[in-house]
């Protein structure tokens, strides 16, 4: 028997995605005003309830790619939040703006939680945004309950550091 990828979703890879998951709330939606973008940010669970913050893989991905296997988490006591990062799915850059350093991509995670109005959050990163969750880590440690890396790139730096950071993600 040769199984087959659902097709019934395509991610903006036109990579399959899986049927989203049915959960008795509904999907919340917001935009998040950041210098240079505009941030796309979807919940799925209760609000109120400890939020879990995604941040998919990339740059330039999508978060949606993420959602039929992560939307599981949700559950009365916890709320799956995604993003998409800035340049990537429906996260425009304003007109002229730089796609921006992985600092940017870091205080965009910050403003994300800041939105919620939650002072601490549980973090899961897929391989780009695993880095991303851990540079957060390192720098708000008292924003962070938990800390999930799932896939991360290597974190150790084969040279100079990016430029617009104050810390080489191997450093």
């Amino acid at each position: 028997m040769a199984l087959q990828a659902n097709t019934a979703g395509v991610s903006g890879y036109g990579r399959p995605v899986m049927e989203p998951v049915r959960h008795p709330w509904a999907e919340s939606r917001a935009t998040v005003a950041v210098p240079g973008a505009s941030l796309l940010v979807v919940g799925v669970g209760p609000d109120g309830a400890r939020p879990l913050l995604v941040a998919h893989g990339g740059p330039g991905e999508a978060h949606d790619v993420l959602r039929p296997h992560f939307d599981r988490l949700a559950s009365a006591r916890r709320q799956v939040v995604y993003w998409d990062q800035r340049g990537g799915g429906a996260s425009a850059l304003d007109e002229g703006a730089p796609f921006g350093a992985w600092s940017d991509h870091v205080a965009d995670l910050e403003a994300v939680r800041r939105h919620l109005a939650a002072e601490r959050v549980d973090v899961l990163g897929f391989s780009w945004g695993a880095l991303l969750a851990l540079l957060h880590a390192l720098d708000h440690p008292e924003r962070v309950g938990r800390l999930v890396l799932v896939s991360p790139p290597a974190l150790a730096s084969a040279g100079p550091p990016p430029a617009g950071g104050s810390r080489p993600p191997g450093g």
